[in-house]
């Protein structure tokens, strides 16, 4: 894997893990307790992030990731 890749998405899913009980988090926990793997579980609270919930996070998450490429 990309290595600037793999270190940007590191700081977003560690931004996004603890974020209380906002819609990303509570659909992967949703998921996890379905029993679902890790990788469906991440894939439904970034699937989650289409919407105006969260305020304008992923929207940060994304510029910062874009803003490290161009180090």
């Amino acid at each position: 894997m990309n290595p600037i890749l793999e270190r940007a998405m590191d700081r977003i899913l560690i931004l996004h893990a603890d974020h209380e009980q906002n819609a990303s988090t509570s659909t992967v926990r949703t998921a996890g307790s379905s029993g679902a793997n890790p990788f469906a579980c991440i894939a439904a609270g970034i699937a989650s992030l289409w919407g105006p919930a969260h305020g304008g996070a992923n929207r940060s998450g994304a510029e910062d990731a874009r803003r490290d490429q161009l180090r």
